[in-house]
Protein backbone atom coordinates (compact mmCIF):
# COMPACT_ATOMS: atom_id res chain seq x y z
CA UNK A 1 0.00 0.00 0.00
CA UNK A 2 3.13 2.35 0.68
CA UNK A 3 4.13 2.62 -2.69
CA UNK A 4 0.83 2.75 -4.14
CA UNK A 5 0.58 5.84 -2.58
CA UNK A 6 2.97 7.34 -4.89
CA UNK A 7 1.86 6.43 -8.08
CA UNK A 8 -0.69 8.54 -10.31
CA UNK A 9 -2.42 4.56 -11.61
CA UNK A 10 -6.13 3.86 -11.64
CA UNK A 11 -6.57 0.53 -9.16
CA UNK A 12 -9.29 -1.63 -9.76
CA UNK A 13 -11.27 -4.17 -7.34
CA UNK A 14 -12.30 -7.28 -8.88
CA UNK A 15 -15.75 -7.00 -10.52
CA UNK A 16 -18.02 -8.71 -8.47
CA UNK A 17 -21.99 -9.08 -8.69
CA UNK A 18 -24.19 -7.23 -5.81
CA UNK A 19 -26.93 -9.83 -4.38
CA UNK A 20 -29.67 -8.04 -6.42
CA UNK A 21 -27.64 -8.86 -9.39
CA UNK A 22 -25.84 -5.81 -10.15
CA UNK A 23 -22.49 -6.25 -11.65
CA UNK A 24 -19.46 -3.85 -10.44
CA UNK A 25 -15.87 -2.51 -9.49
CA UNK A 26 -14.39 -0.18 -7.26
CA UNK A 27 -12.03 2.30 -8.66
CA UNK A 28 -8.97 4.24 -6.90
CA UNK A 29 -6.80 6.50 -7.71
CA UNK A 30 -4.14 6.83 -4.61
CA UNK A 31 -2.58 10.34 -5.35
CA UNK A 32 -6.14 12.24 -6.27
CA UNK A 33 -6.61 15.97 -7.90
CA UNK A 34 -4.00 17.35 -5.49
CA UNK A 35 -1.70 14.29 -4.85
CA UNK A 36 -1.90 14.43 -1.03
CA UNK A 37 -5.77 12.75 -0.97
CA UNK A 38 -7.34 8.92 -1.82
CA UNK A 39 -9.98 9.22 -4.66
CA UNK A 40 -12.44 6.46 -4.50
CA UNK A 41 -15.32 5.65 -7.00
CA UNK A 42 -18.25 3.05 -7.86
CA UNK A 43 -18.30 1.78 -11.50
CA UNK A 44 -21.62 -0.23 -12.79
CA UNK A 45 -20.15 -2.96 -15.28
CA UNK A 46 -22.52 -4.35 -18.45
CA UNK A 47 -23.69 -8.17 -16.46
CA UNK A 48 -25.42 -10.73 -17.44
CA UNK A 49 -28.22 -10.12 -15.97
CA UNK A 50 -29.29 -6.57 -16.76
CA UNK A 51 -32.07 -7.28 -18.71
CA UNK A 52 -33.87 -8.63 -15.57
CA UNK A 53 -32.91 -5.59 -12.87
CA UNK A 54 -34.50 -2.39 -11.93
CA UNK A 55 -33.03 0.64 -13.66
CA UNK A 56 -31.47 3.30 -13.05
CA UNK A 57 -29.47 1.59 -9.89
CA UNK A 58 -30.79 2.94 -6.69
CA UNK A 59 -29.07 2.01 -3.75
CA UNK A 60 -26.85 3.33 -0.96
CA UNK A 61 -22.94 2.83 -1.57
CA UNK A 62 -20.88 2.64 1.46
CA UNK A 63 -17.24 2.68 1.73
CA UNK A 64 -15.81 1.98 4.81
CA UNK A 65 -12.07 1.89 6.01
CA UNK A 66 -11.36 0.45 9.72
CA UNK A 67 -8.94 -0.35 11.82
CA UNK A 68 -9.01 -1.92 15.77
CA UNK A 69 -10.23 1.31 16.68
CA UNK A 70 -11.32 3.69 13.83
CA UNK A 71 -14.10 4.00 11.78
CA UNK A 72 -14.29 6.13 8.34
CA UNK A 73 -17.50 6.04 6.20
CA UNK A 74 -18.54 8.39 3.31
CA UNK A 75 -21.70 7.14 1.19
CA UNK A 76 -23.36 7.58 -2.08
CA UNK A 77 -27.05 8.40 -2.92
CA UNK A 78 -27.52 7.84 -6.34
CA UNK A 79 -30.01 10.82 -5.67
CA UNK A 80 -27.12 12.84 -5.10
CA UNK A 81 -26.19 12.59 -8.80
CA UNK A 82 -29.57 12.15 -10.41
CA UNK A 83 -29.32 15.82 -10.92
CA UNK A 84 -25.79 16.21 -12.13
CA UNK A 85 -23.62 14.58 -15.11
CA UNK A 86 -23.42 11.84 -13.77
CA UNK A 87 -26.78 11.13 -13.74
CA UNK A 88 -26.03 8.19 -16.57
CA UNK A 89 -23.99 6.72 -14.01
CA UNK A 90 -26.44 4.44 -12.39
CA UNK A 91 -28.84 3.72 -16.30
CA UNK A 92 -28.49 0.14 -17.40
CA UNK A 93 -24.65 -0.13 -18.82
CA UNK A 94 -24.75 0.61 -22.72
CA UNK A 95 -21.13 0.42 -22.91
CA UNK A 96 -18.92 -1.70 -21.24
CA UNK A 97 -19.18 0.22 -18.08
CA UNK A 98 -20.44 3.61 -17.12
CA UNK A 99 -19.05 6.58 -15.83
CA UNK A 100 -17.49 6.18 -12.14
CA UNK A 101 -19.28 8.20 -9.47
CA UNK A 102 -17.72 8.82 -6.18
CA UNK A 103 -15.05 10.84 -3.82
CA UNK A 104 -12.58 12.40 -5.93
CA UNK A 105 -10.98 13.60 -2.24
CA UNK A 106 -12.38 9.99 -0.30
CA UNK A 107 -9.39 10.80 2.66
CA UNK A 108 -6.26 12.34 3.55
CA UNK A 109 -2.67 10.25 2.93
CA UNK A 110 -2.28 11.67 6.48
CA UNK A 111 -5.28 10.31 7.75
CA UNK A 112 -5.16 6.98 5.72
CA UNK A 113 -1.90 6.02 7.11
CA UNK A 114 -3.97 4.69 10.56
CA UNK A 115 -6.23 2.34 8.30
CA UNK A 116 -2.91 0.72 6.59
CA UNK A 117 -2.10 -2.37 8.75
CA UNK A 118 0.70 -4.62 7.61
CA UNK A 119 1.14 -2.40 4.62
CA UNK A 120 -2.57 -3.38 3.51
CA UNK A 121 -5.68 -1.03 3.19
CA UNK A 122 -9.07 -2.67 3.49
CA UNK A 123 -12.12 -1.43 2.21
CA UNK A 124 -15.60 -2.61 2.88
CA UNK A 125 -18.02 -1.64 0.23
CA UNK A 126 -21.66 -2.18 1.53
CA UNK A 127 -24.96 -1.83 -0.91
CA UNK A 128 -28.49 -1.01 0.65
Amino acid sequence: MNLRLLSDEAYYSEAVYSPEGYYYRIKIYTRSTNEKNVAIFFQLIRGELDDALKWPFSKKIIFTLRNNEKLFAHTITPENYIQSLNASSFDIPTEEFNVAVGFPNFISHQELKQFIINNNLYITITIQ
